[in-house]
């Protein structure tokens, strides 16, 4: 497709649309969260909800999201190295 096809493609979009376009393409999407000295930190969408409308913009869920403490399971180590060493301002982190 004609990038100026995509383009008037997605201006036509609606954010609902958009919605379900993201919907359609979720498995072929990943989010790059950020990095540490040690690891690259990304997320997939969800696979119930990666997209949805908040207020007059489309917010897009991670798979971390979905009700599980994983994401800080996996990574919360990192994080609060990076944070420690003041590397990238970070909210605290909390469990439960």
């Amino acid at each position: 497709m004609e990038p100026d096809k995509i383009v008037e493609l997605a201006n036509k979009l609606s954010n609902e649309d958009l919605c379900h376009l993201i919907y359609i393409v979720a498995e072929r999407l990943s989010v790059f969260i950020g990095s540490t000295d040690k690891i690259q930190l990304t997320g997939e969408l969800s696979l119930e909800n990666p997209a949805c409308l908040n207020g007059a913009s489309v917010q897009i869920n991670l798979e971390y999201t979905d009700g599980s403490r994983s994401f800080l399971d996996a990574y919360g180590e990192y994080l609060e190295e990076v944070k420690k060493n003041k590397k990238i301002m970070l909210p605290p982190l909390t469990k439960g």
